[in-house]
């Protein structure tokens, strides 16, 4: 029977498919559950007191746990109660300062009233001045800015006449230079020895073609004498002159 007890032993312990081979004996054979129907009415009170006795140890194992959770639970509790308790405190206490505040304003005298609104009054007057004088600065930029456009506006104003002045001087010098020419051509001819002779070349044409006699047309062609010029002259100006 030992022997017999050793070998179910290792052959339960040792091979995998042992326990395999036993489970399906007993649960799946006619023989089997018999076998286990019977070992348990012979042997049902142990194995209640087993099952209860791994129950009861389950159960305490359980409570002690929930216990322990539990402990966890209402010093989490207390702590978040002592927490508002002292903010309740805290707060009852800014209420009590805020109503003496409250009360120390109320109970502010007249004059301190009066002193704290004078004070108010000189702030904004001084904002107001510093505004007011801020204002005179931006319109004292505005004017510079537009006197000086007024200035840029003249300066162009002034080029474009200087421009025209400038050509107007060029156009001037240029007819005094041609006037210039025609002064010096004309000199040139009254100051020139054949002038008489050509003034009377030109009489005596006139005459004979108004068909009168050439002693009239010559009495009536005598030469006024020309005052003679200061204007000297040479081979530089007396070759303008052409007859």
């Amino acid at each position: 029977m030992t022997r017999l007890r050793n070998l179910l032993s290792e052959f339960l312990d040792k091979i995998d498919y042992g326990s395999e081979i036993i489970n399906e004996f007993l649960t799946e054979t006619r023989d089997g559950r018999l076998f286990l129907d019977k070992y348990f009415d012979k042997n049902r009170d142990f194995l209640l007191k087993e099952k209860n006795k791994e129950l009861e140890d389950q159960f305490e194992s359980k409570k002690s746990s929930l216990n322990n959770e539990l402990k966890d639970h209402e010093r989490l509790i207390l702590q978040k109660k002592e927490e508002l308790n002292n903010e309740i405190k805290n707060i009852e206490i800014e209420k009590k300062k805020a109503k003496e505040r409250i009360d120390e304003i109320k109970n502010q005298s007249d004059e301190d009233a009066h002193q704290v609104l004078l004070e108010k009054q000189k702030e904004l007057t001084e904002q107001n001045s510093k505004l007011e004088h801020s204002i005179q600065e931006n319109e004292k930029i505005i004017d510079n800015f537009l006197s000086t456009q007024e200035q840029i506006n003249e300066f162009n104003t002034l080029d474009k006449e200087i421009e025209y002045l400038k050509r107007r001087k060029q156009e001037i010098e240029t007819e005094n230079r041609v006037i210039e020419n025609a002064l010096k051509t004309q000199e040139a001819m009254l100051e020139s020895p054949q002038l008489p002779d050509k003034l009377a070349e030109i009489s005596t044409l006139t005459t004979i073609l108004r068909g009168e006699k050439r002693k009239n047309a010559l009495a009536l062609s005598e030469p006024t004498k020309i005052k003679p010029s200061e204007l000297k002259l040479d081979k530089s100006n007396r070759s303008d002159y052409t007859i």
